[in-house]
């Protein structure tokens, strides 16, 4: 007989259920498509095309013709070298199996197959969940368990990560579902019994489905551990999976289950290795030479493979991954506050129901939850306290990428199914994430179809920005006037050497980085509006600047009204990929365009970055020059001049505040007859170091002594020679007649 408390979970998880599924295809309708395709997500549908077309994974002219012939991005790839060969660098399991169902159904047979996965690892998990209680609450536990997290979006993405998290939950379903019970007497035979309305157990064993009898079969377990063990070879630190089961059997101290469980995950994971061995000539692709090739860089294949295969012998673009830590207190320390509160990957908005499940599991563990709880904890330490520099989310990602595989060690870290209150606790997180990604993705998808959409308004916009892997190649990535600017969201339209503020959009946030103290940094901003105002906010404050007319307490010049803004103190210090010893202190930034009458309005922004920088930045060396005594009238000659810049700024030929150079020529009454136009140098000049400038010089056709000036410019600031007194050079030339 049914009880109310079971019929009402019951409905309660139906409810949700289509709740989520309806969101989620909302969210969905508003994302660009998934035909733009790159990375590890390109390479795994490149791989499964190699295995369906060609039955290998190397890397050769055919899957170079396919690369070139693709559409949607599939021209970015990850490839690894092993002796003369070349061959796709991913682990090969998930391209394997997934490669059947791209034969038969082309780029969404992976999405079918992660669909699949799913479905199957949740009917082996509710199989288990009901022998903890009531029907209902076991569904509305596992509605819980994926509703309030972010498993289904990551269907549609075709990659690992899903199919990962399926091995999980299917492996320890199957480790757990016996030995759960063994203290109960009832091991294999526990799932003929089921509690009645009265909470007394019942024989049901003639109702047993086929999922009840295999999880009850006596080798399920030595095939769950072998199924984790395939998760560990897709990424080695779900090892902790492996460990989880382990684990509980020695707590228990049932020393033949350890030996049994022990050898056959060594055995799994060394036949899952020999695969990956057997098809691309490496145990482990993490640790083999690998590099990425775009179209730019040129692939490793073909008739024009020579300089491609040299960028596995090249640093850092070729990289071998290894367990080497990069621990420190402060980097963990921040590291595990973006991991529980990030934009891009907190637990808090994208795995809520793990919050929950861990404060519950935390009350009161048995063996079991023991053993999942410290399985789950060293996998934290691993990536907030071991390698603090891995990226947790990413472009085509929502969350926490590294964390849907060892979600599942939380719902077996439950020592009983946990009550509508916990549960309802969990949704009220859940509801309001997904209420603010509607809200976001609604108002803003026009100006962003990514699946960062989310992250642009609503409660997503009040957590802190952390690093996610569309940064990393910088397509809104700028190096301006000595500093870097990230922007973070698509409320600013970045040019090359500008950006553009558009009133009615939301402030637009942005990442400044640099290395030493910053009082105040500037930016000009010319706009066509009489009555614009610029909102500047950082965490400590909020402050408005009038930019469309000219008033006192502005400075009005050819690039607009200048704006030095004081900032508050580094949101925190950070180690950029660009340089791994260097403490960059970091800005959080945002900047609004407000008419006080509405209506629609454009700026143009330049930073200019630090003023004081920019003052201290007139001081160079001259160590030597090429300009002779005496030269023939008319003739051009080539000089060069050798400078040190022992200035703090780097010197950039391309810039917002490039350094630039000129030669002007005056005759002895002091009247220019001859000037350059600007003169580019030829390389980037860090601080301290040398740069020889060459330029040709056309000597006047008149003999006399004439005055050649060379000087630097910094552009839209000064003229060295206005900052320091005189010119990099003055020297007097003897122009003499032609023989």
């Amino acid at each position: 007989m049914t009880s109310p408390l079971e019929k009402h979970h019951g409905r309660a998880a139906l409810i949700l259920a289509c709740c989520c599924l309806v969101s989620l295809l909302t969210l969905a309708h508003y994302r660009s498509p998934l035909s733009r395709v790159w990375g590890d997500e390109g390479t795994y549908l490149a791989m499964m095309e190699s295995l369906a077309r060609d039955g290998d994974l190397q890397f050769d002219r055919r899957d170079l013709a396919r690369t070139q012939a693709a559409e949607g991005g599939r021209t970015h790839l990850i490839l690894q070298r092993h002796g003369d060969a070349v061959s796709y660098s991913k682990p090969v399991l998930y391209a394997i199996v997934a490669a059947p169902f791209y034969a038969l159904f082309g780029t969404q047979g992976p999405i079918l197959l992660n669909a699949l996965a799913l479905g199957f690892a949740l009917a082996l998990a509710y199989a288990y969940l009901r022998r903890l209680g009531n029907s209902g609450t076991a569904a509305l536990v596992l509605v819980t368990f994926v509703g309030g997290a972010v498993l289904v979006p990551y269907v549609a993405w075709r990659m690992t990560d899903l199919f990962q998290a399926a091995l999980a939950l299917a492996g320890l379903t199957l480790c757990f579902t016996q030995t759960c019970f063994a203290r109960t007497g009832l091991a294999r035979t526990c799932l003929a019994k089921t509690r009645d309305a009265a909470g007394e157990l019942s024989d049901r064993k003639h109702q047993l489905g086929w999922i009840d009898r295999w999880i009850c079969w006596r080798y399920a377990p030595i095939f769950g551990i072998v199924l984790l063990a395939a998760t560990a070879s897709l990424r080695p630190t779900n090892g902790v999976l492996v460990a989880a089961p382990i684990l509980a059997a020695i707590f228990e101290r049932r020393l033949k289950d350890v030996a049994a469980l022990t050898g056959t995950a060594i055995a799994g994971f060394l036949i899952f290795s020999g695969l990956t061995v057997a098809v691309t000539g490496a145990p482990n692709p993490y640790r083999a030479v690998r590099s990425s090739f775009t179209p730019t860089t040129g692939y490793p294949a073909g008739d024009d493979s020579t300089a491609a295969l040299s960028r596995f012998d090249t640093l850092p673009s070729s990289e071998s991954t290894g367990l080497k830590t990069h621990a420190d207190f402060r980097r963990s320390t921040y590291s595990t506050f973006y991991f529980f509160a990030g934009r891009h990957t907190g637990l808090l908005v994208y795995f809520p129901a793990a919050v929950i499940f861990l404060l519950f599991a935390l009350r009161r563990s048995d063996a079991i939850g023991r053993a999942n709880l410290l399985a789950l904890a060293a996998a934290l330490i691993f990536f907030i306290g071991w390698r603090t520099n891995n990226y947790f989310g990413g472009d085509t990602f929502i969350g926490n990428r590294y964390f849907p595989s060892i979600y599942p060690l939380l719902l077996f870290a439950l020592p009983r199914l946990p009550g509508t209150r916990w549960l309802a606790a969990a949704w009220v997180l859940a509801g309001l994430a997904y209420g603010s990604a509607m809200v976001s993705v609604t108002r803003f998808h026009e100006l962003d179809a990514s699946s960062q959409s989310h992250t642009r308004a609503g409660i997503f916009r009040l957590l802190p920005y952390e690093s996610t892997s569309i940064d990393i190649v910088g397509r809104r990535d700028r190096y301006w006037a000595g500093h870097f600017v990230r922007f973070v969201d698509p409320f600013l339209e970045v040019g090359q050497w500008h950006a553009e503020l558009y009133a009615g959009r939301p402030p637009a946030e942005l990442l400044v980085a640099h290395w030493r103290p910053l009082d105040k940094l500037r930016l000009f901003i010319e706009t066509s509006a009489p009555e614009a105002v610029l909102e500047f906010r950082d965490y400590g404050r909020t402050v408005t600047f009038p930019v469309g007319t000219e008033v006192a307490d502005v400075i009005r010049g050819p690039l607009g009204v200048q704006v030095d803004l004081k900032t508050s103190r580094p949101w925190r210090l950070h180690q950029y990929w660009w340089d791994a010893h260097t403490q960059y202190l970091t800005h959080s930034l945002r900047l609004r365009l407000l008419l006080p009458q509405g209506g629609p309005a454009t700026a143009v922004v330049r930073y200019f970055g630090d003023p004081q920088l920019l003052d201290q930045s007139f001081a160079y060396e001259r160590l030597a020059h090429g300009i002779p005594d005496r030269v023939t009238a008319g003739i051009t000659s080539q000089a060069a001049i050798t400078l040190r810049n022992t200035s703090s700024l780097t010197w950039e030929a391309q810039d917002v505040v490039p350094v630039r150079a000129r030669y002007q020529l005056f005759d002895g009454d002091g009247s220019l007859i001859n000037e350059s136009g600007r003169i580019e140098l030829p390389q980037r000049v860090e601080p301290y170091d040398t740069v020889v400038l060459p330029f040709d010089v056309t000597w006047p056709t008149e003999p006399g002594p004439y005055l050649l000036k060379v000087d630097l410019v910094l552009e839209h600031v000064a003229w060295f020679e206005e900052r320091v007194g005189s010119p990099v050079l003055a020297t007097v030339v003897d122009v003499t007649s032609p023989e």
